[in-house]
């Protein structure tokens, strides 16, 4: 597999203090065949200047600049440069260990259709770091739907919320016209999820170790008061139920009333620490 291209994407806006540690985390990995391709989302700080000086000193990192549409709108953006028959997310205030790519490439095999790792989840202000995402989960069973395990994995912890821990094959999200949504600022990533789930073949490879690096605390002001909106949360779970369809069956019922409950609690923890901070 190491012959296959892999393109990294990473949206960034206004990453003039953690750009080069993400960009320096991407120049280690030990995969041999690499692009990087960073799209500055309308910066009003050095970002741009910043990644241009990066691109004249490795060949396999592509800038792109564009007005601020939004993370989505760059991530779309990356998407329809890359080159890679995989393709992995990285945002511009993270970073990744060193085999990030290498395990996922191996993960994901010729078979599988998407491949998951764990996350070191570092929360900025408090300077604590915990992993999290790295328990063995079970396989889909047999005569379980795709859906039904989905669901079970959302209600189980938040490996699958995002899209920075995963490498996705890209001939999946060309066939089907796959893009994050424009204007939405909450959920995002879970809704490209649920449409790369229905639209792959092969099945999840998990690999357990945290091998992403991921921020707490310093994404943007929209992103931190997206997540206090209760119409936000309730959108979400609107999709998640079409998603699931109108005629659910009793394990599918059971997993969306669990996710449900979950997303219930989480926005009430989102809620109190928002008091807090």
């Amino acid at each position: 597999m190491t012959e296959n291209l892999v393109s990294i994407i990473v949206p960034l806006y206004n990453s003039e203090k953690s750009i080069k540690k993400t960009v320096d985390s991407l120049l280690k990995q030990t995969y041999p065949n690499l692009e990087f391709i960073l799209v500055d989302d309308g910066s009003t700080d050095k970002s741009g200047a910043i990644i241009d000086e990066l691109q004249k000193k490795d060949t396999r990192i592509v800038t792109v600049h564009q007005a601020n549409q939004g993370q989505s709108s760059a991530r779309n953006a990356g998407i329809r440069m890359a080159r890679g028959e995989f393709l992995s997310f990285v945002d511009g205030d993270d970073t990744i260990e060193p085999d990030f790519i290498l395990k996922l490439v191996n993960a994901i095999g010729e078979d599988n259709g998407l491949a998951v790792t764990g996350v070191n989840y570092h929360r900025v202000k408090q300077n604590t770091t915990n992993v999290v995402y790295v328990k063995k989960v079970r396989k889909i069973k047999k005569n379980e739907s795709i859906k039904a395990y989905m669901l079970y994995l959302l209600a189980l912890d938040g490996r699958m919320y995002s899209v920075i821990n995963k490498l996705f094959r890209k001939d999946v999200i060309v066939k089907n016209d796959l893009e994050f949504p424009l204007g939405v600022y909450f959920g995002e990533d879970t809704r490209f999820v649920l449409k790369y789930l229905d639209a792959m073949n092969g099945e999840i490879a998990f690999v357990p170790e945290a091998l992403y690096n991921y921020n707490s605390g310093s994404e943007g002001s929209t992103v931190k008061k997206s997540g206090i909106e209760k119409a936000n949360w309730r959108a979400l779970q609107k999709d998640l139920k079409a998603w699931v369809g109108k005629k659910p069956s009793l394990r599918e019922r059971f997993w969306f009333r669990m996710v449900a409950l979950r997303w219930k609690i989480s926005y009430y923890r989102t809620k109190k620490r928002a008091k807090t901070s």
